[in-house]
């Protein structure tokens, strides 16, 4: 929107402007379970785009096209071609490539196709990711620990520097993450003081969505204030009937008000003469000349100018999922630790994951999205969707400490340590 088309009023407001093409809706279809799966047999079930994730694995072979291997289209275990459907995410397969079958014989998926319209910053699945289960070692799960209890002002030390590790349990925990950035608006009639100028009358309003918000930041809370075009019109105050002036509330029109020092009598206590009001018994008032005040609606200019005002709120819908179920780390651990984004789509509308290799994610990504599609269809409605997969490390340590067991769990990218049985605590001392 151009600098004259957002002008601001006297009561701080834009002056909206209208486009002709009403804003998109966003409907329940379109979060529906996405049909174009690529089948086992080479067909697709339908004509929508989806994301896509499988486990099926292809050495190099004549089914790779190009330098990379990557495939020019799907290949399917029959060998044909999934059609000409697209899947976005995670290609049918996992590839490996030449380089990734040496001796560490690693495991790594290659990037999906790109979404359509997106350039490669929109695009963050890293080539060489190895999305397998995180590991740590014991070394790195003793480090952890010891520096956990360093943090704690009554905890000893001994039993990070002289346990005895068991086992290590690894657990691979994936978090979903759905962001909907939804605007609100909200159409009320308006009235200020007017104080001259050109005012807007003619013409046809627009319709509330047919109005043009800018958007200050993209999923982040914001309001803003318009006043829709061709609805302003001026007319006398009705509280001062154009005269600018009312009625003083204080004295009630009388201009004098009852005197503080002996309450209207005009004398003091004991009987002699006030010297506040000098016996009068009231004294000017001093919240009016002569019983009038300025009027406090037109604040003097006897004319009000009159409007709608359309104000638009926006918000960020959050929806969090992850698939840890049995581990037995408390769940709202989880809240202040970060994973490796293996990963993330940003669109108008995004489509639901499909085929990912825990069921849990696909079937949470396609109930949220249409959650989200069914609350946020009219107003407010959805203005940008994000949304993001995470590999979340979490490691299961039991140990022992003067031959009793113990545990304590080693999860996130930071790794954090969580254990409700630490062995060795006292009051005020650390070794």
């Amino acid at each position: 929107m151009s600098g004259e088309d957002r002008s601001r009023d006297t009561d701080g407001m834009h002056h909206g402007t209208a486009h002709h093409q009403p804003i998109e809706t966003v409907s329940a279809q379109h979060y529906g379970v996405p049909a174009a799966t690529s089948m086992p047999n080479g067909e697709l079930a339908g004509s929508t785009t989806t994301y896509g994730f499988t486990n099926d694995t292809y050495i190099n072979d004549e089914k790779m096209a190009g330098e990379n291997r990557v495939p020019a289209a799907t290949s399917m275990p029959n060998g044909e071609v999934a059609g000409s459907a697209t899947t976005y995410g995670f290609s049918s397969h996992t590839y490996i490539n030449e380089a990734m079958a040496g001796e560490n014989n690693m495991f790594a998926v290659l990037p999906p196709p790109p979404y359509p319209g997106l350039g490669p910053e929109n695009n963050h699945i890293t080539p060489d990711l190895q999305w397998s289960t995180p590991v740590i070692s014991e070394d790195t799960s003793k480090q952890a620990l010891l520096e956990y209890a360093e943090k704690k002002c009554c905890y000893q030390t001994a039993p990070a520097r002289n346990m005895v590790i068991k086992s290590l349990q690894h657990f691979t925990i994936y978090r979903y993450h759905l962001e909907s950035f939804i605007e609100f608006r909200i159409l009320k009639d308006k009235c200020v003081p007017y104080r001259g100028g050109e005012i807007d009358s003619n013409g046809t309003p627009p319709a509330l969505w047919e109005m043009v918000a800018e958007i200050p930041q993209m999923f982040a809370a914001g309001k803003e204030k318009y006043i829709v075009p061709h609805t302003s019109s001026v007319r006398t105050c009705h509280l001062c009937g154009g005269s600018g002036k009312m009625t003083c509330l204080a004295c009630g029109g009388r201009g004098r008000v009852n005197c503080y020092g002996c309450g209207g009598s005009g004398r003091q206590y004991n009987g002699n003469s006030c010297g506040s009001c000098s016996g009068a018994g009231s004294r000017t008032c001093g919240s009016c000349v002569w019983g009038k005040t300025t009027c406090m609606i037109c604040t003097g200019s006897g004319k009000l100018h009159y409007y709608k005002q359309m104000k638009v709120i926006w918000e960020n819908i959050v929806s969090d999922f992850v698939t840890d179920q049995n581990s037995g780390l408390p769940s709202n651990r989880y809240k202040k630790i970060t994973g490796t984004n293996i990963f993330a789509d940003e669109q108008p509308e995004v489509l639901p994951v499909t085929m990912f290799p825990e069921p849990m994610v696909s079937e949470v990504s396609r109930s949220y999205i249409q959650q989200h599609g069914d609350k946020f269809t009219d107003n407010p409605r959805i203005r940008r969707q994000r949304h993001s997969i995470e590999l979340i490390p979490l490691t299961l340590v039991d140990y022992t400490w003067k031959e009793n067991p113990h545990t304590f769990f080693v999860y996130g990218v930071e790794k954090k340590v969580y254990t409700d049985n630490y062995p060795a605590k006292c009051c005020c001392s650390v070794m």
